[in-house]
């Protein structure tokens, strides 16, 4: 936790690029060390939404508590600032029962607001939001700032729509102050940060294998229970990767194998993205090779942490 307390010093985060095998490596921890998962999965958290955002199965919840998972419907707004209350109040609950918290996820802006804070530098645009702000009046866009960070909304120029709309999304991002955001430095001390990493041909392969196996799965049919009640593909749950393009393919504007394509291609650049959150380079984070032998490497770490 922030506050540098006993939770802090219990937690163990394993990051790392989408399809790289987090969840099964999280799981797996869990049930060697007697722990609990935190997801910080962004999309996990919307009800209905199972087989396109990959969520753990029943199988799976049933042999190791998840948290943070099915908390709200896919019309209903869930931000960073309710994933921090939410994600430390699941962390305080594990380490109370005497057992180990593990955060599992790579919503990488999530995982740095949880562990400490982002840089303002560090939030990645996010071309939806970007989309949607420009179309408002600047009027809009102080009075929506204003409601988020009265101080960021007073001290930026109300004519710049570049700075107001870059503050909004800062402040989504984060769940920060704008200012806070753009001094914060993340903290990691006390925690065993832990990442996952493979070559990006394999990666790139895991991920294309993914999105066959979610449509053998019934991810169309997934989505068309989605759009038949009411839940728009403009929504923000709707934007989790594939969920648009297939949505496309349904009302007949793409054929499934170009919505297949489209979405393939996004959750590549979305792979390569969170490497801009989870830096190869960064000593903060212990990488630990996908695949076989990535289970010993990981309980290697967690052993060398003297916990």
């Amino acid at each position: 936790m922030r506050d540098g307390g006993v939770a802090r010093r219990s937690l163990i985060a394993i990051v790392g690029p989408t399809a790289v095998g987090k969840t099964a490596a999280g799981i797996w921890l869990a049930e060697r060390i007697g722990g609990e998962i935190v997801s910080a999965d962004s999309r996990c958290v919307y009800r209905y939404m199972d087989i396109g955002t990959a969520k753990p199965t029943a199988e799976e919840r049933a042999r190791v508590p998840h948290h943070l998972i099915d908390l709200v419907d896919p019309d209903e707004e869930y931000a960073v600032a309710r994933f921090l209350r939410d994600a430390e109040a699941a962390i305080g609950g594990i380490v109370a029962r005497g057992r180990r918290p593990i955060v599992v996820g790579g919503t990488g802006y999530w995982v740095r607001a949880l562990l400490g804070g982002a840089t303002s530098s560090e939030v990645p645009p996010d071309e939806a939001l970007r989309a949607e702000l420009a179309t408002e009046p600047l009027e809009a866009l102080a009075a929506r700032l204003a409601a988020l960070d009265p101080a960021a909304a007073a001290a930026i120029d109300r004519r710049n729509a570049r700075r107001l709309i870059r503050a909004i999304e800062v402040v989504a991002a984060t769940g920060r102050p704008f200012a806070e955001a753009r001094r914060a430095r993340a903290v990691t001390s006390g925690v065993r940060l832990i990442g996952l990493t493979i070559a990006r041909p394999a990666l790139y392969e895991r991920i294309d294998r993914r999105y066959d196996q979610m449509v053998a799965a019934g991810w169309l049919d997934e989505v068309r229970w989605l759009l038949a009640r009411g839940y728009r593909r403009d929504l923000p749950s709707m934007s989790g990767l594939g969920y648009r393009e297939i949505a496309a393919h349904l009302v007949g504007e793409l054929s499934l194998d170009e919505a297949l394509a489209r979405a393939k291609a996004r959750c590549h650049r979305y792979a390569r993205a969170q490497y801009g959150w989870f830096r190869l380079d960064d000593r903060r984070i212990a990488w630990v090779e996908a695949g076989p032998g990535a289970d010993e490497g990981i309980e290697r770490l967690v052993g060398e942490s003297g916990e």
